[in-house]
């Protein structure tokens, strides 16, 4: 069981390491307790600098968040922009209020905040450049219509001088 237990953390430990989203989890009063590397990089610091800090320098705290229109009490959602190496990055955050269970004959369950954050900036990029082909498509569409209807026109104000003087 003990060993089970041992695999069990090793596991935990190394998804949460390798995740391609970036994960910081703050204790009760708001310091950073543990985050992986992809924390540390898309918010251009290092895992050393960000252990023992208050995660209010950095991202907005529990409190601070929007309410979602679900489950506000425990998770939160927003996004924000912040600088990285290669310049402004979009990050969706999420953050998770959870009680861990009582350890060590602890009478009463330890809070914490579990936020997770996932670099969005490609994803924005493509929905703003998607957005501005459909405005462009929408304004050829729209000078074509007043082209062909302008054309006809001009078309059949001869045509019709035409055909008036051939009637008669």
């Amino acid at each position: 069981e003990r060993s089970a237990g041992n695999l069990r953390r090793v596991l935990v430990n190394l998804i949460v390491d390798e995740s391609s989203d970036g994960v910081i989890v703050a204790d009760h009063a708001g310091r950073i307790e543990m985050c992986n590397e992809r924390a540390a990089v898309l918010l251009n610091a290092t895992r050393k600098s960000l252990a023992s800090q208050q995660v209010g320098r950095f991202l907005p705290t529990f409190e601070k968040m929007p309410k979602s229109d679900s489950d506000g009490d425990t998770q939160r959602q927003t996004e924000l922009t912040v600088d990285c190496e290669g310049g402004a990055a979009m990050l969706d955050v999420s953050v998770r209020r959870m009680a861990v269970p009582p350890m060590n004959g602890n009478a009463e369950p330890i809070r914490v905040d579990v936020y997770t954050l996932r670099d969005v900036t490609t994803r924005r990029r493509v929905e703003v450049a998607e957005r501005r082909a459909q405005e462009e498509k929408f304004l050829a569409e729209r000078a074509k219509s007043n082209f062909i209807a302008n054309m006809s026109h001009e078309l059949r104000t001869p045509l019709n001088a035409i055909i008036g003087s051939s009637e008669t």
